[in-house]
């Protein structure tokens, strides 16, 4: 099963102190797509490239808004991966179903 999600942390984030945002929005989005997916914490799995992405900014100011693709195997392993738009050669943005 694959769903994308639009996630928007900044509630979660202004909770806590300045020094500790970019580990909450980590913790938080994991929570998010457990309650989404109906699985345990344990079971999610959270790409390099989307924590790269989270910490770009470092640990006081993370991105807090951003798409996602949530995969779900038949073992309920769920995998989250940043979402990328394809493009085609004309430059015209390609949207998956």
């Amino acid at each position: 099963m694959r769903r994308i999600y639009t996630v928007n942390l900044r509630r979660e984030i202004l909770k806590v102190a300045r020094w500790k945002r970019t580990k909450k929005a980590v913790s938080a989005l994991r929570n998010f797509v457990a309650r989404h997916m109906k699985v345990d914490v344990d079971r999610v799995k959270i790409s390099e490239k989307l924590n790269r992405f989270i910490w770009s900014r470092g640990g006081k100011n993370p991105i807090t808004k951003f798409k996602i693709t949530v995969d779900k195997d038949e073992a309920g392993n769920v995998k989250v991966d940043l979402y990328e738009v394809e493009v085609t050669k004309t430059g015209e943005a390609k949207q998956e179903k």
